[in-house]
């Protein structure tokens, strides 16, 4: 549920605000070394997490 509701909003050229954030993420985020507590990230922050997650 936590999942799904984590997602992001285009606000600027290069810029995503993340709008959701829950003691579930933070979890996740513990275990697979994501900080999903930052609100706003680059494109290229984003492609860094995706690709340095330890799944």
């Amino acid at each position: 549920e936590s999942l799904k509701k984590c997602t992001c909003t285009n606000v600027d050229q290069n810029y995503y605000l993340f709008d959701y954030y829950d003691e579930v993420l933070e979890d996740i985020g513990q275990a697979t070394d994501i900080d999903f507590s930052t609100k706003i990230r680059t494109l290229q922050q984003i492609k860094k997490n995706i690709s340095e997650t330890k799944i």
